[in-house]
């Protein structure tokens, strides 16, 4: 069967900056599925991954405006500490949960802290990167019931079908708590949408 409407896709991922420097990788974590024509991948990326089947590997390049966007100066903002001060620990590199001013979802991580303030950074990690995305299409099938629940994020958990444990790499945080590798809604290959 070929990606096309109403499937479900299992893939394997390397995700690589311009310069082949291995961003992040499913390698040792598993396959990731995603519902084709959902939203549930970068746009241009699932542009790309119609057609194909179970076997095919292949590359797929992105602009940084096709993948995850170029680097928004008015999302690193600085806040008083004491807005962390249910959050426990903190520390540079952490990731949180919180809401733009439209009310959406964002992940916003720390990137300095003072014992007065916290500088946090709402930009998606690989914003102003053009990547590689190199694939390997692993099943395809027609997208059942259970797919729409599980995958969709109605159950517990991010919805990208990744057997993550708490990386939350692929599927940009939706669902996460903290300290987990994503943000701004979309991570990793997208799966969070964008």
């Amino acid at each position: 069967m070929k990606i096309g409407p109403n499937t479900t896709v299992f893939i394997e991922y390397d995700l690589y900056n311009k310069d082949k420097e291995l961003l992040e990788s499913t390698e040792g974590e598993g396959k990731i599925a995603y519902m084709h024509g959902k939203g549930m991948m970068l746009e241009a990326l699932e542009k790309q991954m119609e057609g194909q089947e179970p076997g095919d590997e292949f590359a797929v390049e992105l602009s940084v405006e096709e993948a995850f966007g170029p680097r928004v100066d008015d999302l690193v903002v600085t806040i008083p500490r004491s807005e962390f001060e249910d959050a426990g620990e903190i520390a540079v590199g952490d990731q949180f949960h919180t809401h733009d001013t439209n009310g959406d979802p964002v992940m916003v991580t720390i990137t300095d802290l003072t014992d007065e303030e916290v500088t946090v950074d709402g930009n998606h990690p690989y914003a102003g990167m053009d990547v590689i995305f190199e694939i390997k299409v692993l099943e395809v099938r027609e997208t059942t019931e259970e797919d729409l629940k599980t995958l969709s994020g109605e159950d517990e958990g991010c919805g990208c079908g990744h057997d993550h444990g708490d990386d939350h790499e692929c599927c940009g945080g939706n669902g996460h708590e903290d300290d987990h590798e994503c943000c701004g809604g979309s991570g990793g290959c997208g799966c969070g949408g964008h």
